[in-house]
């Protein structure tokens, strides 16, 4: 645990240093200093730029495991919801074209 401190000394926007610390505290059974290291390693990585988010989103996903849930749930939804508007719509056949556009006038 103090080489994990040390490490995020160092490198102070380190988001797996500060997940790894986090699952090390949460593993010495200290819940609360394990969550708050979580929600500092979700602040680093959101506030970081966007070269360095690409980096660090394998660790920022383990600091807050609910962000990809959510994303497949709204995928979910869009699919059910496609499902049950957009698909029968495009399943109903359309009118056959006929070779007279006019053909259904009255003269």
């Amino acid at each position: 645990c103090v080489a994990l401190e040390a490490f995020c000394v160092e490198r102070t926007g380190t988001v797996e240093g500060r997940v790894l610390w986090a699952r090390a505290l949460e593993a010495a059974g200290d819940d609360a200093q394990g969550a708050l290291k979580r929600a500092e390693a979700w602040k680093e990585y959101r506030t970081a730029p966007r070269f360095q988010r690409r980096v660090e989103r394998f660790w920022a996903w383990r600091a807050r495991p609910s962000r990809p849930l959510a994303y497949g749930a709204v995928a979910v939804l869009v699919v059910v919801l496609f499902a049950h508007f957009v698909a029968p719509a495009l399943a109903r056949p359309s009118r056959p074209a006929t070779a007279d556009p006019y053909a259904d006038e009255d003269p």
